[in-house]
């Protein structure tokens, strides 16, 4: 119970919640930009309420961020600039579709904007690819 109630922790405790932050966030997002990047076409028309050329540009990017990045952060490879891209992607979600109502269906987009937010401060950790190629 003592340890429990500790506020010390180990490397390797931060290390493995690291791993675990990273792939969770990665493998929960990988699905929305995935089910994107097969139904490109029926998303386009009236992208986020946009029309366009602004309507390609941003479904573009979403599916970047949303499938790509996810996969890299998954493997631990360039995490920090994938996080920055899922961050703007999450808040332009956000604010363009659900008026920034972090609230109800909003909700999940505030808790994957914060777990980007502590991997673009924290990084990878040490049991990544990142680590392994020296970055």
């Amino acid at each position: 119970m003592k340890k429990l109630l500790s506020t010390k922790y180990s490397d390797t405790s931060f290390q493995l919640s690291m791993l675990v932050l990273r792939i969770s966030l990665g493998w929960m997002m990988l699905p929305h930009g995935y089910d994107r990047l097969l139904h490109f076409s029926g998303y386009q028309s009236g992208f986020m309420g946009q029309t366009g050329w602004v309507a390609y540009l941003l479904g573009v990017y979403i599916i970047f961020a949303e499938f790509f990045c996810s996969v890299f952060i998954l493997l631990g490879l360039f995490t920090r600039y994938c996080s920055l891209a899922l961050i703007i992607a999450t808040l332009l979600t956000l604010f363009l579709v659900y008026k920034g109502q972090t609230g109800g269906r909003g909700e999940t987009l505030a808790l994957f904007f914060t777990g980007y937010l502590v991997l673009l401060l924290l990084g990878p950790g040490k049991l990544s690819l990142d680590k392994l190629l020296g970055k």
